[in-house]
C-alpha cells in the first residue's frame, strides 16, 4: 500500500489501512477521489462495510486523530489506570507495554519509569519497592492528564526538543 499511495499527498497506509486527510472539505474530497483513482488502477478493492468518511476525527492504530490533533483513546487510558500494582514480572513486563504504546504523551517517559524497567531483568529478582510505587503512580497520574499533541503550525515560530 505504500508503493501503491506513496505519490498521493494526504494519504497515509498502514499495512490494509488507509487514512486520508485535507484541509478542507474540497481538498479531502479531491484527495479521496485520486485514492480511489490509484486504487482501481492497480485493481484494488474498497471493502465498504469497514469504510468510514468524512469524520472530523476518527480512531486509527490506538489514538484520536484529527483537525492536526493526536491523543490517546481515553477508554484504554482508563484500562491502565485501573491496574494494579504488578506483583510479578510478567504483570509488570504487561504494564510497561501498555504505558510504554502512548509513551509519547508523558513527559521524561523513559527516566520516570526506569525503577520498573530496572526490574524486568531476569538477574535481578523481583523486589517491588517503595521507589516502583512511586514510578507507577507518577507514570498513571502522566497519563491521566496526557496532552493533547498539536501538529505543528508552520506560520509559527515553535521549538523541536
Amino acid at each position: 500500500m505504500h508503493i501503491v499511495t506513496s505519490g498521493l499527498p494526504g494519504v497515509y497506509a498502514y499495512l490494509d489501512d488507509l487514512v486520508v486527510v485535507g484541509d478542507t472539505w474540497v481538498q479531502h474530497i479531491g484527495r479521496l477521489r485520486e485514492l480511489f483513482n490509484c486504487l482501481e488502477e492497480f485493481n484494488f478493492t474498497v471493502n465498504l462495510p469497514k469504510s468510514e468518511y468524512g469524520h472530523a476525527t476518527l480512531i486509527f492504530l490506538g489514538h484520536v486523530i484529527g483537525q492536526g490533533k493526536i491523543a490517546p483513546i481515553d477508554a484504554k487510558v482508563a484500562d491502565i489506570l485501573n491496574l494494579p500494582a504488578p506483583h510479578n514480572r510478567k504483570a509488570l513486563r504487561r504494564f510497561l507495554g501498555m504505558v510504554g504504546f502512548y509513551r509519547r504523551f508523558c513527559k521524561n517517559f523513559a527516566r520516570v519509569v526506569t525503577p520498573m524497567t530496572d526490574l524486568v531483568s531476569p538477574k535481578r529478582k523481583f523486589v517491588w519497592t517503595d521507589e516502583c510505587q512511586t514510578a507507577f503512580e507518577k507514570v498513571r497520574g502522566l497519563l491521566a492528564t496526557a496532552p493533547v499533541l498539536q501538529l505543528p503550525d508552520f506560520k509559527k515560530q515553535f521549538v523541536i526538543q
